[in-house]
């Protein structure tokens, strides 16, 4: 594989008839119009075949509250750009922050329900989403601590 185009004098990659690569976005952007992706070489040119890249974002984990404390994550799985963080705002309300990546209109986020639980999530900014644990044993609904069990909560975030 020859990385320098004597014609345009930029970074590039020629491959050999029949050479298969993944690229993975770092340099020589000018060849790989396709983007990230598997690409084929005819032997002059490189030819996007397919994009294997997965550009959504998931934070997956189970959550465990007690007392004035935030909730304790145990995370499943976190491809966000940083680990968020948890922080208690008022009983039974909870904030998870991470500096601007809850993209509006592109963030989904559900969390588990459970009898005489209810759970209500909201993105609030491209920086927090909120989640409210509610005790409804009573017939009447008003926030509480000490709901979250190991429940489970999900963030997904399209590109």
């Amino acid at each position: 594989m020859d990385i320098f185009n004597r014609r345009t004098a930029k970074p590039t990659i020629v491959g050999s008839a029949g050479e298969v690569i993944f690229y993975d976005g770092t340099d020589f952007t000018d060849d790989f119009v396709g983007g990230k992706g598997i690409y084929y070489s005819n032997g002059t040119n490189w030819i996007f075949m397919f994009s294997s890249v997965n550009t959504t974002k998931v934070y997956r984990a189970t959550l465990t509250q007690a007392g004035a404390n935030p909730p304790v994550a145990t995370v499943l799985e976190n491809t966000l750009s940083d680990v968020p963080v948890w922080s208690y705002t008022a009983a039974g309300q909870y904030d998870l922050t991470l500096t601007g990546e809850f993209t509006a209109d592109k963030t989904f986020i559900i969390a588990g329900q459970y009898p005489d639980v209810k759970v209500n999530v909201q993105r609030i900014s491209a920086n927090v989403v909120r989640l409210v644990s509610s005790d409804t044993s009573g017939g009447s609904e008003f926030p509480s601590d000490g709901l979250l069990i190991e429940s489970a909560f999900e963030i997904v975030i399209y590109a």
